[in-house]
């Protein structure tokens, strides 16, 4: 099992900031333009620069990631499990509640379902979207709104992309 780094707090609570990175600051859960229980969360996930990207449509996927790109015809979820990779296993200091360690975003389309069983068309393709459009990530910044703390995880501290990610960060180039 892959362990992914202890996540690494970046924005603390009453503002005090840690090595000199800053992370813009969300409002508190139903602060935002609906209000209350209206799609406001407790956490934002934030996510750049995909390893790998998964789009379906209809019988076919396209993987790309690494400087290639496959089309393929296999069933998009044994893609996305291995475009994963090995599964992770949280370390024991990993905060409680904490979301996102790293792995698959995107979204799952209603018509994806015809890949498990056989549906009735009844609807036409009027927005042209894929079935499946997945980014593996490696690393995110993770918002707790309800704490007011920002986290970077995945990626080990000492790291380039690391150090790049965080000095990107502190100079408000993201």
């Amino acid at each position: 099992p892959v362990r992914p780094h202890r996540p690494l707090p970046l924005v603390h609570a009453a503002g005090q900031r840690r090595g000199g990175v800053a992370a813009g600051e969300g409002g508190a859960p139903g602060s935002g333009p609906h209000g209350a229980g209206c799609g406001s969360g407790r956490y934002d996930i934030l996510v750049t620069q995909p390893r790998r990207t998964l789009v379906t449509r209809g019988p076919v996927t396209e993987v790309r990631g690494g400087g290639r790109s496959l089309v393929s015809r296999d069933d998009p979820f044994a893609l996305l499990r291995q475009a994963l990779g090995p599964r992770l296993t949280l370390p024991d200091d990993w905060p409680q509640g904490l979301p996102f360690p790293g792995g698959a975003l995107g979204y799952l389309g209603y018509d994806l379902a015809r890949r498990l069983e056989r549906l009735p068309s009844l609807a036409s393709d009027t927005l042209g979207m894929p079935d499946l459009a997945m980014g593996i990530y490696d690393q995110a910044l993770v918002v707790d709104h309800q704490e007011r703390r920002t986290w970077l995880v995945g990626l080990r501290d000492g790291s380039p992309r690391a150090r790049d990610l965080l000095g990107r960060l502190g100079r408000g180039q993201l």
